[in-house]
């Protein structure tokens, strides 16, 4: 079998696993081959074995059963999940130097370091625990900067409130102030005027003091009356409805960021 026809049937095998899991396990393979070379290359696919083989170590390892399955014979350790047939399990000898050795023969990396399913296990174990591992310390980070944050934010939060609601209330309490002074005027003015048309035929001067006093109260109780208008009919209700939109704005990012 070929390198392509390997790759290309493990690569089909390793379709129902996650796709991080079977990109990381065909690149190993790719390397490893690319490491033995294309002297070593036959000798390297022969030792993996079919591709349904690896692919099934693969899922195992993948899984956590790599360990389970297995049994030791008298020809050595075997694993039937494994198996397929041109496959068989390599008897242990005793080498010269009294230690004992697999009868098949291995490539460098098999001497030196880890198997590829082991590989590919270990790459694949850490991942989950370290995700994990991150977000309880962001939980944790969150939570500290809340508990130092919070009375500050209180604080300071609770004092511009006080000073808006101070400002807010004075004003209010002005143009209350101005309301009644327009209906105060505006009566007033219309005594003075009645009065005033009264005392014009007992004493003209008076009369007429009083009908002019009464024009300028009117007048002014008017211009109050007016600005009283302004400030309850528009720009109060303006205010309540900047209030609203803002509070609509918080309310809808708040709901498209979660």
């Amino acid at each position: 079998m070929s390198r392509e026809t390997f790759m290309r049937e493990l690569e089909y095998l390793l379709q129902d696993i996650g796709e991080e899991e079977k990109s990381d396990a065909l690149a190993y393979y790719r390397d490893y081959l690319d490491e033995a070379g294309p002297e070593n290359e036959e000798k390297v696919l022969r030792e993996f074995g079919s591709p349904e083989r690896v692919a099934a170590m693969i899922r195992a390892s993948i899984s956590g059963n790599m360990e389970e399955g297995g049994e030791f014979t008298e020809t050595g350790y075997g694993d039937e999940r494994f198996r397929d047939p041109g496959y068989e399990v390599q008897k242990r000898q005793t080498g010269p130097n009294g230690t004992e050795t697999d009868s098949g023969q291995k490539t460098e990396a098999e001497k030196g370091e880890r198997g590829p399913q082991d590989d590919v296990r270990g790459g694949n174990a850490g991942k989950p625990a370290d995700s994990g591992m991150n977000r309880t310390l962001k939980i944790v980070l969150w939570a500290v900067l809340i508990i130092v944050a919070a009375p500050v934010v209180f604080s300071v939060g609770g004092g511009v409130l006080s000073v808006a609601a101070g400002i807010a209330f004075t004003i209010l309490v002005i143009f209350f102030c101005v309301a009644l002074g327009a209906v105060a005027c505006l009566i007033g003015g219309i005594a003075a005027m009645v009065g005033g048309g009264v005392y014009l035929f007992a004493d003209g001067v008076t009369g007429a003091l009083f009908i002019g006093a009464g024009l300028v109260a009117v007048g002014l109780g008017l211009l109050l009356l007016v600005l009283s208008v302004w400030f309850y009919g528009k720009l109060v209700p303006a205010i309540f409805r900047k209030i609203l939109d803002g509070c609509n704005r918080l309310v809808h990012r708040g709901r498209s960021r979660a």
